[in-house]
């Protein structure tokens, strides 16, 4: 199993190249066709809604 853990800090690029913390090894990330944004330019951020109530018991 690998993870890709990564920001979300408006610049998706940097974010999976430069930002990026892997579990277990790294892969390559294909940002070939992926523009770096402008110079003060950002991408629109989608609002994360975090579960904080668990669904499953836990077991005892």
């Amino acid at each position: 199993l690998t993870i890709l853990i990564h920001p979300n800090t408006g610049d998706g690029r940097a974010d999976h190249l430069y930002y990026a913390l892997w579990v277990n090894r790294a892969q390559p990330v294909n940002a070939y066709n992926w523009p770096a944004p402008k110079p003060g330019e950002r991408e629109p951020l989608e609002e994360v809604f975090p579960n904080v109530v668990p669904t499953v018991p836990l077991e005892t």
